[in-house]
């Protein structure tokens, strides 16, 4: 009996194992599966910094440097050069970033997407815990902000 409930449970967590692996790889960071979906207007997590907010928290844009190929690079090259960046996500018009505070180990999740209308990049982050980054979110977009300004 004991070894039937043994195998029992390490089928179990086999099947739990494939499917949360399955889930992981075939969504994108932030859930989005919509490619055409704009970033949220507004969130339910009480800590987010919107570029195209009407909140307090407002940020802006991003200008492009040129045209979307180009703003896409700089902007991918300046994620790649982060130490604390574990993740990185691609799309057409859009691109995504899982941060991990050393400290705490904290996750935040970045995101960026490409308006070819109006020629600019939306910046969206957020926490994964709490009310309250300690202003984490802005200090690492204006330090992203400065940084893609002065590539050319």
């Amino acid at each position: 009996m004991k070894k039937y409930l043994i195998g029992l449970s390490t089928l179990i967590f086999s099947i739990l194992l494939v499917f949360v692996k399955k889930t992981k790889t075939e969504s994108s960071p932030s859930g989005l599966e919509d490619k055409e979906v704009a970033l949220p207007k507004d969130s339910s997590i009480p800590n987010p910094s919107l570029a195209h907010s009407r909140e307090k928290k407002q940020i802006e844009p991003l200008p492009f440097k040129g045209d979307i190929h180009r703003s896409k690079q700089i902007i991918q090259e300046l994620l790649e050069q982060e130490i604390d960046v574990v993740s990185i996500y691609i799309e057409e018009n859009y691109i995504s970033a899982v941060f991990t505070s050393p400290n705490h180990r904290v996750k935040d999740d970045v995101e960026f997407l490409f308006d070819t209308v109006n020629q600019q990049i939306d910046y969206h982050s957020v926490s994964r815990i709490g009310y309250s980054d300690i202003g984490v979110n802005r200090k690492r977009y204006d330090a992203i902000r400065e940084k893609y300004l002065a590539n050319s």
